[in-house]
């Protein structure tokens, strides 16, 4: 299987990509990433996660726009 995947991977790359994945190599990259950087969260989503803190008398140590740091 695995000489399969690199005669697959060796094959040229179509114009306007810029790799060849295997069916879950996205998504086992995307994983990999999220648990070395964490979780992206968009800034209405921080902006949420804020106001119910605060409401339940939580502090949250955050930033709106920190997400996109993290990238």
């Amino acid at each position: 299987m695995r000489q399969e995947i690199e005669e697959i991977k060796s094959l040229p790359v179509a114009e306007g990509f810029s790799q060849i994945c295997i069916p879950g190599e996205i998504e086992a990259n995307k994983k990999r990433e999220r648990v070395k950087k964490g979780i992206p969260l968009s800034d209405n989503v921080l902006r949420g996660l804020k106001k119910v803190g605060e409401e339940l008398g939580l502090n949250f140590n955050f930033e709106e726009g920190e997400e996109n740091e993290k990238k």
